[in-house]
Formats: C-alpha cells, structure tokens, sequence
C-alpha cells in the first residue's frame, strides 16, 4: 500500500510572499519605497518625527515582529514618550496605508504556489501583521493557501510558539518547512522547535537580509520564488525514492 505523506510549509507573509519590505542598500542606506516599510516610516514620521532613514532600518532590522511591538521599541531607542492612544493611532494609520492599492507580489509567486498545491502541500501563511487576511484575500493567494494566521494581541496569538502549536494540532505531518525574509523569524522558529519538540525546517529568502547575513541560519536560501518550489519538490522526491528502496 502507498504511503501518504502530508507536506506542509509556513510562510511569512510581507518580505517572503509579498514584496512589500525595505531592504539594505549597502553604504547608502535603507531602501524604505516598498509598501510596508513606506507605511510605516510616513506613520513614525507623522506622530513622531522620526527621521525615515532610521525608522526604515529599525522596520527592517525587527522584521517578523508586529507594528505593536516595534512602534515601543523605535520610540524607546529614540528615547521619546508617548501615550499609549499615540502609539495605537500611529499603529492605525499605517496599517491604513498598508491596506491602500495592491500589494505587490514577488514574480512567480503565484506560479510557486500553484506548484506547490499540486505536489499536494499543505500551505499556511504565519504573518505578524493583524491584518494578514484581507491583504492575502487582495493579492488572490487565497485560493492557494490552507489558511492565514493573523498575529491576534487580545489573545496572544502570535508569530512563533502559538502559531506553531496550532499548525502541529491542525495539520500533522513528518516534517514541517518555514519560509521567511527574517532572521527574527528564525529565532522564533527554533524556539517553537524547543517548546514543542518538533523538527522545523527554516527556509531563506534574500531580501530583507543578504545571503551572507543567512550563512548558518536556513538550511536553504533562495531569491527566486520558483527556486523554493523546486527545492521542495526535490525534498519530497528524494524522500520517496528513500522510501522505495527502504
């Protein structure tokens, strides 16, 4: 009798599926045009007056981490004070940028999915943005994707030990794949790996972070969407040659 294997991989959303993340640009700064990191500069700005270029840095730097941690933690390096109203309005006036026009997807992005879906991946998207959903729901990734995972503060849901505690409850597998442009998101992986005793896979994009940054922190980096997919696929197909000749 065949064997069934259920395949799943997490991605984060902003900076891994969707190209909406700042990036380095080497001696001359922070590129800060993309949706997100865009949104939130012209929020710290605004209510703040926090320079662009090190809101920018700051966005990227703690990637993978909701607005409602960073924004505390740019006003306390920049030692300004602030009510906690001020940082929810700043906090909403971003995310109201955020949510303006079409994000914008990586090319191929689709394509990777589409592929993935049909080698019969279980695809879940673990995202530190509350408002994960409707932005999937604008791109169209909907229709490839098992489910998006929100960061939810009242209850504590968020990137990292929740999310995966979930994810291993609701679809167990062998062997559990996690794609993301954020180093922060590594470290919150290995510590979901701890707590809860299961093997993740942790996967690089190049981006946010350059290849030399991921040395010895993703067991795979890639830049092209189709590269990740072709690397999955091949995961699976040497497994189950594994699997025939066992």
């Amino acid at each position: 009798m065949k064997k069934t294997e259920t395949k799943v991989i997490v991605f984060d959303l902003d900076g891994t599926l969707l190209d909406t993340m700042g990036k380095p640009k080497g001696k001359s700064g922070i590129d800060i045009t993309q949706k997100n990191t865009q949104a939130y500069v012209k929020a710290m700005k605004k209510f703040f007056e926090i320079p662009e270029q090190i809101a920018g840095e700051q966005h990227i730097r703690t990637s993978g981490k909701p607005m409602f941690m960073q924004i505390p933690n740019l006003l306390k390096q920049e030692k300004i004070q602030a009510s906690e109203q001020q940082r929810k309005n700043a906090e909403s006036y971003a995310l109201k940028l955020v949510l303006q026009g079409m994000p914008k997807l990586f090319p191929k992005t689709k394509k990777m999915l589409l592929t993935l879906k049909k080698e019969g991946w279980k695809m879940i998207v673990s995202s530190g943005s509350v408002k994960a959903t409707p932005v999937v729901k604008k791109t169209g990734l909907n229709k490839y994707l098992d489910e998006v995972l929100n960061a939810d503060h009242p209850n504590q849901f968020y990137k990292g030990v929740p999310h995966f505690r979930y994810i291993f409850k609701k679809y167990p597998a062998e062997e559990y794949f996690f794609a993301t442009d954020s180093l922060h998101d590594i470290e919150k992986a290995k510590q979901a790996e701890q707590v809860l005793g299961k093997k993740i896979h942790c996967i690089g994009r190049i981006g946010t972070f350059t290849k030399k940054e991921w040395t010895g922190k993703a067991e795979f980096v890639f830049q092209n969407s189709l590269e990740l997919s072709d690397y999955l696929k091949d995961k699976t197909t040497s497994r189950t040659t594994n699997e025939k000749v066992l």
